[in-house]
């Protein structure tokens, strides 16, 4: 059985499937096989002609088309997963294109290779756009409906995007929009690590489910930083076996807190060998997450060999931003740890974005960069510099935290060092599309001060 006729059986009487690689670009050019470019082509006319709500069944189709059989999965060999099988076929179809604008080019290049040139752009640019994923595109003229929904929905606070841990940073930033993706920058053993764990913790108790990939520490070590921050007990006791009667029996009640809330706060360290770009978002989006933090990116894989680091994470970077923001699989906010060089603790004003180890790759590719810093005398004092370097979004800005680890485990801004331009909130509510019913996000906020007896 071909990959074809794989797809075509495990679309049958499954629309969403069809919208999901429709979306990806799956159009009736890709088939090779004459009878199953008349399959597809009847069944994308069938259901556009239901309203895209129905895609005709096994039965209609033999029927229609006489000697087509859609053949069957097996427990020993299912049909594969349409989105894959969808995939290897735009592959197949770029590449056959490619091949077919290159033997073509070479009957005339020589004679005009001026005109040559042209007509392969021409024709690389047909053959993309046959394939061009249906999100890729949009005509403002079409969708205005669907526009002021989206904005009336980010009045009432939904689908306004994840917290990134701190109130004023989610101010200042507009929180961070799925798809996004945000670098934690800092040298080793600043707290990065604690950062994403600030972070998750926050959106956990908002109602998110986090996810993070701790490609460095033993889960068992976030999870102490996550109990510590969740409790808000001393971190340093808690990791050196000190906590006193009282302290466990307030890690005790916030633990059971957590527990209600349900499955949703996911830590994970990948084995070596799964730790690409691929296998990270796919377990993501496996385990129902819907917010990735990733610690660290040096320590993430690539699937073929650079000849720099520099190279490898910038390949690394433009993968996971392609891949948290596809549509046809779901918008992923995604928070990733960097690893600043050591300039970044010396100097007296705060990091820069040069101190990234690939700064042009990290800055063309993420969304927000972030950096934690402190000098000697901040550490002493229980500070902590964070740093907004760029982004998409809002403009640069400095806040002090105070990030005690010793007493209890508390990272809040104490102070602001440099606030960029001022946001000034709207003096009217912007109208809401008539007829349209609001629902507000669930509200799963863990309450302050000691645990419920």
């Amino acid at each position: 059985m071909s990959l074809e006729r794989k797809l075509l059986a495990a679309l049958v009487d499954n629309p969403s499937e069809l919208a999901r690689v429709f979306d990806m670009g799956l159009r009736e050019a890709v088939f090779e096989e004459p009878l199953s470019n008349r399959v597809y082509t009847f069944m994308l006319d069938y259901w556009n002609s239901t309203q895209q709500t129905q895609v005709p069944s096994r039965y209609v189709i033999e029927t229609q088309h006489p000697g087509f059989v859609l053949e069957t999965g097996t427990p020993e060999e299912p049909l594969p997963d349409p989105s894959w099988t969808a995939y290897k076929l735009i592959q197949r179809f770029s590449t056959n294109m490619i091949q077919q604008i290159a033997q073509a080019a070479a009957t005339t290049m020589h004679d005009d290779p001026v005109s040559t040139l042209r007509a392969m752009v021409a024709d690389a640019y047909n053959a993309s756009e046959t394939v061009l994923p249906r999100h890729s595109r949009v005509d403002m003229s079409e969708n205005v409906e669907a526009r002021r929904r989206r904005y009336a929905l980010r009045e009432q606070g939904i689908g306004v995007g994840v917290t990134l841990g701190l109130p004023e940073l989610d101010e200042h930033t507009g929180k961070l929009l799925p798809g996004e993706l945000c670098a934690i920058g800092a040298f080793s053993k600043v707290g990065k690590t604690m950062m994403l764990a600030k972070a998750a913790m926050e959106a956990r108790k908002q109602g998110w489910k986090p996810i993070i990939f701790s490609l460095e520490m033993p889960v068992e070590e976030i999870e102490d930083r996550m109990d510590a921050m969740f409790s808000e007990v001393s971190y340093n006791r808690l990791s050196k076996r000190r906590l006193d009667v009282a302290e466990m029996q307030r890690l005790f009640g916030y633990q059971d807190i957590v527990a209600a809330l349900g499955s949703g706060m996911r830590i994970e360290r990948p084995d070596e060998g799964e730790r690409t770009v691929a296998h990270l978002l796919a377990r993501a989006r496996h385990t129902g997450s819907d917010f990735v933090l990733i610690d660290q990116l040096s320590f993430m894989e690539e699937t073929q060999k650079y000849p720099s680091e520099k190279q490898r994470q910038g390949s690394i970077l433009k993968q996971l931003k392609n891949e948290i923001g596809r549509e046809s699989r779901g918008k992923l906010p995604a928070v990733l740890a960097v690893q600043l060089r050591r300039e970044s603790l010396e100097r007296k004003e705060g990091p820069e974005i040069n101190d990234f180890a690939d700064a042009a790759e990290v800055e063309r590719t993420c969304d927000l960069l972030l950096a934690l810093s402190r000098t000697k005398t901040q550490r002493m004092n229980r500070n902590m510099r964070l740093d907004v370097l760029g982004g998409r979004r809002c403009e640069i800005a400095a806040w002090l935290l105070r990030w005690d680890l010793i007493d209890s485990t508390t990272i809040a801004v104490r102070n602001v060092i440099e606030h960029g331009v001022p946001q000034t909130a709207p003096t009217t509510q912007p109208p809401i599309v008539p007829g349209m019913t609001l629902t507000p996000a669930p509200n799963l906020l863990i309450p302050s001060g000691p645990p419920p007896s």
